[in-house]
């Protein structure tokens, strides 16, 4: 995984089995690019910025691991012009449209949605959990050009059994009972939105006769056991206290 920003450590921006990048390959893949400094500068380029410094070490980090199947790659702002954007991804994924970093992106909801779309390549699937009509339409006509097939989360399929502060409960197509600890709505909406990346992910891969097939016992373990440490985090009860970054 590439994400950001970090909670503790700087590591845990890039991740390979869920363990941290250690502090010796974060010095060697950034002594290496350090290395062509030189070189940019003397072909009159600009020496990169601290996020694509970094989204250049993750890259390198990737390249260089045996055993690498599945890369989760998180886009910095946007899509468009992003460091990230220099992938071919399998799936792409947005979940919904604020009026966020307005300043790289636009002053409307349809400008931000149409930078954001800069990620989705041709025949790939999009996957979305955007609700307003008139972006659903943007995103549809841009997956319609790149012949891309376009998943929207099917909110009327929800069905919201439990939700307080211990963890959230509900149901959605096929699946009963779905658990997931993450506290609020946004998170079960997030949890269906994954749900379909994997149904889609799973699709490709059985066209494809590959057994890289997420089991719905592996699903439903999966999202019980997942944690975002620092996001809407209880960190004691008596008194009640969140934490939220």
């Amino acid at each position: 995984t590439f994400t950001s920003p970090y909670i503790i450590c700087f590591n845990e921006r890039i991740t390979y089995n869920n363990k941290f990048i250690s502090d010796e390959d974060l010095l060697k893949y950034g002594n290496l690019i350090i290395s062509k400094f030189q070189l940019i500068e003397e072909d009159n380029h600009e020496l990169p910025s601290f996020f694509e410094f970094i989204t250049l070490l993750a890259f390198l980090y990737f390249a260089d691991l045996k055993d690498l199947d599945i890369a989760i790659i998180e886009v910095g702002i946007g899509g468009r012009l992003d460091a990230t954007n220099i992938i071919t991804p399998l799936c792409s994924v947005i979940t919904n449209i604020g009026m966020d970093h307005m300043t790289q992106l636009g002053n409307s909801k349809e400008s931000i949605l149409t930078e954001k779309l800069g990620i989705v390549k041709e025949n790939s699937i999009f996957v979305t959990s955007i609700k307003e009509g008139p972006l659903l339409s943007i995103a549809k006509q841009k997956c319609e050009n790149l012949n891309t097939n376009f998943v929207n989360v099917d909110f009327e399929a929800l069905k919201i059994k439990k939700m307080d502060l211990d963890s959230s409960v509900f149901s959605y197509k096929g699946y009963e009972d779905l658990q997931i600890n993450l506290l609020g709505l946004h998170q079960i909406e997030n949890a269906i939105l994954a749900l379909e990346v994997v149904e889609n992910l799973n699709k490709f891969f059985e066209n494809k006769k590959s057994n890289f097939i997420v089991s719905s016992e592996i699903l439903y373990e999966g999202l019980n056991a997942t944690n975002w440490p620092g996001r809407f985090e209880c960190i004691s009860t008596k008194p009640l206290i969140f934490v939220d970054g």
